[in-house]
């Protein structure tokens, strides 16, 4: 995660968006916000975000997907879209795959 300025909107005022160093810990009452940029050059990706949580004893994943339960999707804006397939084993499927990089 890296630091980012950004203009806030209707005031167009400038903020200073720092990184959040993990794990964080934050009360019931106390709701934390957080900003997920996604790019990417040359591919078109498909993900979701996974938060581990724990409280007291329980512990858990909660899977962060977009409004409609669908994976975000974030597509590169130069040069040929890549398709890349990926076994369970982690290794990808040539047969499947193009421009995928070495």
């Amino acid at each position: 995660m890296t630091s980012k300025v950004v203009r806030s909107g209707e005031e167009d005022e400038l903020l200073n968006l720092k990184p959040v160093k993990f794990p964080i810990e934050v009360s019931d009452t106390d709701a934390e916000d957080f900003l997920i940029e996604a790019k990417v050059t040359r591919f078109d990706l498909r993900w979701q975000i996974e938060v581990d949580w724990a409280m007291g004893d329980q512990r858990g994943t909660q899977v962060v997907r977009n409004d409609g339960g669908e994976l975000f999707r974030t597509t590169g804006s130069g040069g040929e879209a890549a398709v890349c397939i990926w076994h369970e084993s982690g290794k990808l499927i040539q047969s499947q795959s193009r421009n995928c990089g070495s």
